[in-house]
């Protein structure tokens, strides 16, 4: 690598820093905006026709915005959703993870990401159960930093579901995981591309699903 080729990575990097210091959705002021919906929806009164249809084996990509629908839960928790429905084969059980992905929102010194949360129904709106939940961060030096959420769910007798993801908003804004530093490594050259600090709770981000038997 020559030098001047260092010298351009570094300045890179360097602005990416300085940019991503630029404004970013400040939580609590788009959560203000999200309670003043006209169009509000709890669990039971989702409309399932407009869910998004999915293929478990697939991972599809998302995220969670502002101008996305607007759900109420734990009777006072509002928050932005997306539905999915994806069919299965019964009496089987599947595996699903969903990650949410910290990029430009984690290279300045203010740092946010989606907490996101899901729920699942069957074709008759029942809620199914989930198993073996589990909870963990992955770090990647040359990638965005990702929170993962893994469960497992048992299909009975239907064959038809429906995902709800939506924010950990009852949370929003508060410390969810602490990052170190974060330096490629280029051939023989390191190129810091994150600050270390604390990763606070947003209400909106990118996400992906994988569903899996």
């Amino acid at each position: 690598m020559t030098n001047r080729t260092k010298f351009t990575l570094i300045s890179i990097s360097i602005a990416l820093l300085f940019f991503s210091c630029s404004p970013k959705i400040i939580p609590l002021k788009g959560y203000n905006q999200i309670r003043q919906s006209n169009s509000l929806v709890s669990f039971e009164s989702i409309n399932y026709d407009s869910a998004i249809s999915i293929n478990p084996g697939t991972v599809v990509k998302s995220n969670l915005n502002l101008s996305d629908a607007v759900l109420v839960y734990k009777d006072t928790i509002f928050s932005n959703y997306k539905i999915f429905s994806f069919s299965v084969s019964p009496h089987k059980k599947f595996h699903i993870k969903i990650k949410s992905y910290c990029g430009s929102d984690c290279l300045g010194f203010t740092k946010y990401m989606l907490n996101p949360e899901f729920a699942i129904f069957n074709n008759d709106g029942q809620r199914v159960p989930i198993h073996s939940k589990s909870i963990h961060f992955y770090t990647d030096p040359v990638g965005p930093f990702t929170l993962i959420k893994e469960c497992d769910f048992s299909s009975g007798n239907a064959s038809t579901f429906f995902i709800v993801v939506y924010a950990d908003n009852e949370h929003l804004e508060e410390n969810m995981y602490r990052t170190l530093s974060s330096s490629p490594y280029f051939k023989d050259t390191y190129v810091p591309l994150m600050i270390g600090g604390f990763v606070n709770i947003s209400l909106v981000g990118n996400f992906s699903i994988l569903i899996e038997e």
